[in-house]
């Protein structure tokens, strides 16, 4: 760094002096220029003469780089937050890691707490409401009775966010070994510990941290845990929340895979009395976002949560940029060109409107802070490492500042054109819109004299007088509108809460399975064998006084009714039970329930797949024989792709290697010869399959789609011996829609060599 700006990171309001300085040594430059976001020069002159600051001109609000022969800075003007009020119920937020990112606060020049005063003021400039935040459980409480949350990050941070009126969502993914039950175990299952825990935390953190997440992506890679064990820890995270302090809102942890199966298993066991707002995750493309909320509220609907109750997604960001281009300040780490920092910007307002409107009552953009992924390729932050702000941040701010306060009404239909509306504070119209593709032209509805217009860093616009306005990708801010109503509603946003109940919430069930009986790769249902089953059931009771009750068996399960069974309060008992399965179809449940001091306990569902058994209910299997000819598939990958035959192995062999620092993922596609392999009718498809190199892999699947339509169906991971794979289309696949088939996964390394054979459709009975 050797230019920087008085303003925290380079945001300035309007009412403050565009003052900057020459700082490590900079020698003194000759001249000056400053730049907008489409390097247009608004402003020159030559460097005061033996000066280390430069003050330049008032301009108005838009980002800019400063350039100078020293080195150069970018900056924002924004309008000043003092001179608004945002509404509780902003939607607009950012998420930060602001607790662990302190080394890199002090990298541009900020200790610990001043680097918390920075993130803070930066979040309150760009007029986020809310932040988001993580907290380590391992750190906090390193044994049984020890807690730590004074030394926690979270506890000099969070006074110091709160001073600037900000409210605070913090989650933690990690704990302590002293909770687990196995090493390398990640999402612990001793429920008194996870009650302790978030009861302290709730109580701790009072009028600091009142929303919280328990736990993150746990039905991808940061959890182990099944479906109905997340249930059972998230009731036991639920009720220490609210003991430590009633007025918390608890989220679920944020959801993220698709389909959505491990969600809808884990919602069965009456979860929706334990949480006040659903979270969730994506990265996406906006095309996708009405078939993803569409399929999470019927997920919802299906498990028997209100339609009243909020969705937040609490991680959205893109991947449109692709790999960083240009060297960071760290080795290993790149960064953005601007052009990639601008096709990031003009996402920002989409991606978090198209939510808004969609009903989403909150959400956080992925990522305030400079975060890394992809072995450093992939740059997450708005800020740089030298916490300098990028284009997007200030994108952020504008739309806070235009739409932040204002109410979504729905969106007007344009042929080419998004036109999404507003209600503002003063009753007046607002249009944030944007062309499709290309360039179109627009001609400004409900014009009224008090009309105007932004671009999309808040830089005014002048309008023609004969209210055509040509739109391109880059959004437009249109304000002082009238009398527009939209094609499309907007979905209304819930209300945090939970429904009322006559179950008894304190008393939790956990269900302890054989070790030979494990959940599928999605970790959503379960494969029992035919013969009875030993299953003990854990009784958590979190009230203060003793239950005396018993246990119940149902679903597509039976066992003998067990004697009583009294738990301790803010004990356990643990009940043994035979379970019988019953003469079913493919898929299924096991309930287990109960009744406690007379009343019913919140149920323990787990959802049955009888796998094993699938070929009990196969009516034929159609040979997919083209499939092993390489020239039928279509290489898909961020990798260098081979597609090769082995005719020895009577298979096809797909190799890929990766360059450093790419999101690595592998899917060919193969193409249905189409009518005859339709996969209409169709329940799965079984394979043979052998992975050749060595190294993990995550998130294999198959994806099947077609014309905008599309499933995902997870399968076992690969071995280095061929074995047999299969594969489920999910319940309600309009099967006659899928035209192309995918079958790959996300590496954990820059070379993967794996192989398909014996490829078969099959029908069930």
């Amino acid at each position: 760094m050797k230019l920087r700006a008085d303003a925290p990171g380079g945001a300035f309001t309007g009412r403050e002096a565009l003052t900057f300085r020459l700082v490590n040594g900079a020698p003194y430059p000759e001249t000056y220029a400053v730049q907008n976001h489409k390097r247009e020069i608004v402003a020159e002159g030559k460097w005061p003469a033996g000066s280390p600051a430069l003050t330049v001109k008032p301009l108005p609000h838009g980002h800019y780089i400063l350039k100078t022969a020293s080195g150069e800075c970018s900056f924002a003007v924004l309008p000043d937050p003092a001179e608004r009020t945002l509404p509780a119920e902003a939607p607009f937020a950012l998420d930060t890691h602001i607790t662990m990112t302190t080394g890199s606060s002090r990298d541009a020049g900020y200790g610990a707490v001043d680097g918390f005063r920075l993130v803070a003021e930066l979040c309150r400039r760009a007029g986020a409401g809310f932040l988001r935040d993580r907290i380590s459980w391992k750190a906090s409480n390193p044994g049984r009775g020890q807690f730590r949350l004074e030394t926690n990050n979270a506890h000099r941070s969070a006074p110091v966010v709160s001073a600037h009126d900000i409210r605070i969502l913090s989650v933690y993914h990690d704990a302590p070994a002293w909770t687990k039950n196995k090493p390398k175990q990640k999402l612990p299952l001793d429920l008194f510990a996870i009650y302790e825990f978030n009861r302290r935390l709730a109580g701790h953190f009072r009028g600091k941290i009142d929303f919280w997440e328990f736990w993150n992506e746990q039905d991808i890679g940061f959890a182990d845990a099944a479906a109905w064990d997340y249930a059972a820890a998230m009731k036991a995270a639920y009720l220490g929340f609210k003991a430590g302090n009633p007025e918390v809102t608890v989220l679920t942890g944020p959801f993220c895979a698709e389909p959505m199966t491990f969600c809808r298993s884990a919602l069965k066991s009456d979860l929706p009395l334990y949480f006040d707002v659903l979270s969730y995750h994506t990265y996406l493309e906006m095309d996708q976002y009405p078939k993803l909320i569409g399929q999470i509220r019927e997920v919802m609907k299906e498990t028997g949560v209100p339609v009243s109750k909020p969705i937040w997604f609490s991680e959205v960001g893109t991947r449109v940029e692709g790999v960083a281009e240009i060297s960071g300040p760290e080795p290993g780490l790149r960064e953005h060109s601007f052009r990639q920092e601008l096709a990031i910007a003009r996402e920002v307002p989409k991606l978090l409107a198209s939510l808004q409107q969609l009903g989403v009552a909150r959400i956080f953009w992925f990522n305030l802070m400079p975060v890394f992924e992809w072995g450093g390729g992939k740059s997450w932050g708005m800020l740089r490492r030298d916490y300098t702000v990028k284009a997007s941040y200030t994108a952020f701010a504008t739309l806070t500042a235009q739409l932040g306060a204002a109410k979504p009404e729905g969106e007007l239909k344009i042929p080419g054109i998004r036109a999404l509306l507003y209600r503002r504070q003063d009753s007046s119209q607002s249009l944030l819109a944007w062309a499709e593709k290309g360039t179109k032209e627009f001609r400004i509805p409900g014009k009224t004299s008090r009309t105007g217009a932004v671009n999309l860093f808040g830089t005014p616009i002048k309008l023609p007088d004969d209210r055509r306005l040509m739109l391109d990708g880059e959004p437009v801010y249109l304000y002082g509108l009238a009398g527009l109503s939209p094609a499309v509603p907007a979905v209304p946003a819930g209300i945090p809460g939970v429904p009322p109940t006559d179950r008894d919430k304190t008393v939790v069930l956990r269900a302890i399975l054989p070790e030979e009986v494990t959940p599928g790769s999605a970790r959503d249902s379960l494969d029992l064998p035919e013969k009875p089953l030993r299953v003990a059931v854990e009784v958590c009771n979190f009230d203060t006084v003793a239950k005396t009750g018993v246990i119940t068996v149902g679903g597509d399960a039976a066992a003998d009714a067990p004697a009583a069974v009294t738990v301790p309060p803010n004990g356990k008992n643990t009940v043994e039970l035979v379970v019988t399965p019953k003469p079913a179809g493919l898929r299924g449940e096991l309930v287990f329930g109960g009744e406690f001091n007379g009343k019913q306990v919140s149920r323990l569902v787990i959802p049955l797949f009888l796998c094993s058994r699938a070929g009990d209910f196969f009516s034929r299997e159609v040979p997919m024989e083209k499939m092993t000819v390489p020239g039928y598939w279509v290489p898909r990958s961020s990798g260098k792709m081979t597609v090769a035959a082995e005719p020895q192995e009577k298979a096809v062999r797909f190799s890929v290697d990766f360059p450093a620092g790419v999101d690595r993922w592998v899917f060919p596609r193969y193409r249905l010869q189409l009518p005859q392999e339709s996969l209409a009718g169709a329940a799965g498809i079984v394979f043979e399959v052998r992975q050749l190199t060595p190294g993990s892999i995550r998130y294999q699947r198959i994806n099947a789609g077609g014309d905008g339509y599309g499933v995902k169906m997870p399968f076992e991971p690969p071995e280095t011996e061929w074995c047999e794979r299969r594969a489920f289309f999910p319940p309600g696949t309009e099967t006659e829609k899928i035209r192309w088939l995918e079958f790959g996964c996300n590496p954990n390394k820059n070379e993967l060599t794996w192989q398909l054979r014996n490829i078969r459709v099959f029908h069930l009975k």
